[in-house]
């Protein structure tokens, strides 16, 4: 669902196929620097502006038609009442703390 974020990393069990280095203390490091990364305001000002402007570039009729064609593809689930950009009131109003 839109709600959440889901990282993937893949990567090989081993470093090298002649030195036997597990990758995966490598990769859980990767994660760990994306799950506790702090944003900055201003960078969250950045990236609220940047979604807003994407939110109004694709608010176009084709949008409108595939968002409907999509509610009534996916009426069971979320994704009828929730798009990848997410409702508007709540991009405006999140704070760093909600991120």
């Amino acid at each position: 669902d839109f709600h959440h974020t889901v990282f993937y990393a893949a990567c090989p069990v081993d470093q090298d196929r002649w030195v036997r280095r597990s990758m995966m203390p490598l990769a859980f490091d990767a994660l760990l620097d994306v799950m506790t990364t702090r944003v900055s305001s201003d960078r969250l000002e950045k990236e609220r502006s940047a979604v807003l402007s994407e939110a109004s570039m694709v608010n176009k009729m084709e949008y409108r038609v595939e968002c409907q064609i999509l509610s009534a593809l996916h009426e069971e689930n979320r994704i009828s009442q929730r798009f990848p950009i997410g409702k508007e009131e709540l991009i405006r109003r999140w704070t760093t703390d909600d991120v």
